[in-house]
């Protein structure tokens, strides 16, 4: 969990402690959440994974999203209201446009760029021509 450094002083009044760790330590994250954000100061539980997906549909909504054809996937960490982001693929591989970047950007040549591949420098999912 983290504080602002502004809110710290008003944190070690209200829970007679110097270091929020300790207090957090001593309840569910929940309730330390609730009881910080009652008292004006802005606080939320770092997730790891597993800790998402047991919550999934409760916080952080938009996190996890499920592709049309119901794959669950990786989403957005915050949405914009007006024009809310979805997500409609998959993300592409690893080196999926490294060739067409290094060539149409950085002016290489299929020599040069099959040269770092070998010294293993770059990684090519897939071969594309421009």
């Amino acid at each position: 969990m983290t504080v602002e450094p502004a809110q710290r002083a008003t944190l070690a009044a209200l829970l007679g402690i110097d270091t929020i760790g300790e207090w957090v330590a001593l309840r569910p994250l929940e309730e330390a959440q609730r009881v910080l954000n009652a008292n004006g100061i802005a606080a939320a539980a770092a997730l790891n994974g597993r800790q998402v997906l047991e919550r999934e549909g409760q916080v952080w909504k938009d996190a996890l999203q499920h592709l049309p054809d119901g794959t669950l996937v990786k989403g957005f960490a915050m949405q914009f209201e007006r024009e809310p982001m979805t997500v409609a693929r998959d993300a592409p591989v690893v080196g999926a446009d490294t060739v067409e970047v290094l060539q149409r950007v950085a002016g290489l040549s299929t020599r040069e760029i099959d040269d770092l591949a070998a010294e293993g420098v770059i990684e090519i999912a897939a071969r594309k021509r421009c």
